[in-house]
């Protein structure tokens, strides 16, 4: 009624106009939404369970946070440095092979937001056993899709490329392998981070998004030197291959300790 009434009132005093018509919509819109979160808002606030709340909240996401920020520093060095050092057609180059992953890449997305909450669940329920029984039929069930999707990727590289990109991107499809392999070493680490989110050790997340960090400020000048582009895609696909590493190695331990205990 607000909404109406208010472009009632601008379209009879004639300043009915784009700009008024968007601000009413969306001033009325933030009014509503106040009034259904004061309804949802308790009418007394235990203050020490909110403070308990959010410090959980702070020691849970300020590595996730902080992960997020590394990872996307570190994935997009190769190609900043890249177009630098060996021009700005070189990451074109790298980009267009990089497409033909991009299919396994979406199901990891799906899997990434899917496999997280799933984890948690199964550790609540069936506890750390359960849960890493869970973690251990993901790789299974999708291992042969994700592998059989990167081998038609990599046997496809070269037709594929020319048909999208054209003749003279021929040279560049063997690039695809690096971008395939990058893929298949994110399948390996996602369930490990699903398992180590839900067991909220997210500071060892964020160290091993340092470990590739630091692998690639020390190799990217000296592969993109002397490797040229397929230099970067080495570089792009090894320190995911780090952070796999990295993680699988801080798993292991973390399986170790619970066997002992």
């Amino acid at each position: 009624s607000l909404q109406i009434s208010s472009l009632l009132y601008l379209a009879v005093t004639e300043r009915l106009t784009l700009d008024a018509t968007i601000a009413v919509v969306a001033l009325s819109a933030a009014a509503g939404s106040l009034a259904f979160v004061s309804d949802l808002l308790p009418s007394r606030v235990a203050y020490g369970s909110l403070r308990e709340t959010l410090r959980g909240y702070w020691n849970f996401g300020r590595w996730l946070v902080a992960s997020s920020l590394v990872q996307w520093s570190t994935s997009n060095l190769f190609m900043v440095i890249g177009g630098a050092m060996i021009g700005a057609s070189a990451v074109g180059a790298l980009r267009a092979a990089a497409q033909f992953a991009q299919p396994i890449h979406v199901v990891m997305t799906a899997l990434e937001n899917r496999i997280p909450v799933k984890a948690s669940e199964v550790l609540k329920e069936s506890g750390l056993q359960g849960m890493r029984a869970y973690l251990t039929d993901i790789w299974k069930r999708f291992s042969i899709g994700i592998g059989g999707a990167g081998l038609l990727a990599c046997i496809f590289a070269e037709p594929l490329m020319v048909l999208v990109y054209g003749e003279e991107f021929r040279a560049f499809s063997g690039l695809t392998y690096f971008f395939v392999g990058s893929a298949l070493f994110r399948f390996v680490a996602t369930p490990i981070i699903a398992g180590l989110r839900a067991l909220e050790r997210t500071a060892v997340i964020f160290r091993a998004h340092i470990s590739a960090l630091i692998f690639t400020a020390v190799s990217c000048v000296p592969l993109l030197h002397y490797g040229g582009l397929n230099g970067a895609g080495f570089g792009m696909m090894a320190l995911v291959a780090v952070l796999a590493i990295h993680l699988s190695v801080a798993y292991q331990r973390l399986e170790s300790i619970d066997h002992r205990s």
